[in-house]
């Protein structure tokens, strides 16, 4: 295991998946990729529309950006190699996109991220990357 990608987003769960990649990180030496990935819904598309300096992408990725700071207080002290990447689209895709694109051989994500209503009616971003996944997926509940 040499690159470690930990999708984040900020929740309960998130934070526990967090803590087991850096605790497997230090144990093998990995450097880790932290990846937080801004998903537009119908509502930011609209207010996008009306709001023409700034469009659904921009906005996704100045969010991102902003709350990846509080993802790299998961690694404070830590000697790791750690890369901090932001992306704007389906979680799922993007997830699978950076870990093709980085050469992460191995995937750390928690269960839930979202709401119920939201996980019912757009599948689970975890359970897209488990089935697609080109390697081993970690699942921290």
């Amino acid at each position: 295991m040499k690159k470690i990608l930990l999708p984040v987003d900020g929740s309960e769960y998130s934070k526990a998946a967090s803590a087991v990649a850096r605790e497997m990180a230090e144990k093998f030496g990995a450097e880790v990729v932290v990846l937080r990935v801004g998903e537009p819904d119908f509502l930011d598309m609209y207010y996008s529309r009306k709001d023409l300096e700034e469009t659904v992408e921009h906005k996704m990725e100045r969010i991102a950006a902003a709350t990846i700071e509080e993802d790299k207080k998961l690694f404070e002290g830590s000697t790791l190699n750690v890369k901090y990447v932001t992306a704007v689209g389906d979680a799922a895709s993007k997830i699978l996109d950076v870990c093709e694109e980085e050469g992460c051989d191995f995937i750390v994500i928690a269960t839930h991220g979202m709401g119920a209503a939201k996980r019912f009616l757009v599948g689970s971003v975890t359970n897209k990357v488990v089935h697609h996944s080109p390697v081993p997926v970690l699942v921290i509940r």
